[in-house]
């Protein structure tokens, strides 16, 4: 899961506001274990993106996915593109439950996130 942050090395850590969600960088805002090393992921979207707006959003959205270090520029990783508003809303995730083989969560607040995830999901009565 992704939330706006800042794009430095300490703000990409921390919630950021924000009123246009094509402008600014997303991240994890905690790190993952990846081939590697521990790394932040990022998104931020593409330059060129359309200017019109549907149901208040403008789609398609392009972002590109990168993984970024304290002391290493950020890796592309790959991209990605938002079409269409998805007619679920339903957007709840446990990155515990549904890893990805080579990224996993690492160690730090892991206790507490693997706390907190058991919560939402007895909270939305969802053992997925």
């Amino acid at each position: 899961m992704l939330t706006s942050s800042g794009s430095g090395t300490l703000s990409r850590h921390l919630p950021l506001l924000r009123a246009d969600p094509r402008r600014g960088v997303y991240s994890t805002l905690t790190s993952y274990r990846l081939p590697s090393g521990t790394r932040v992921l990022l998104a931020a979207p593409v330059a060129g993106g359309p200017t019109d707006t549907w149901r208040g959003r403008r789609l398609p959205l392009t972002l590109g996915l990168y993984a970024a270090g304290r002391a290493c520029a950020p890796q592309v990783l790959g991209t990605i593109r938002l079409t269409e508003q998805a007619d679920d809303d339903d957007c709840s995730f446990d990155p515990y439950r549904h890893q990805l083989p080579h990224i996993h969560p690492t160690r730090r607040l892991a206790h507490l996130r693997a706390r907190a995830y058991a919560g939402s999901r007895e909270g939305r009565d969802a053992d997925r």
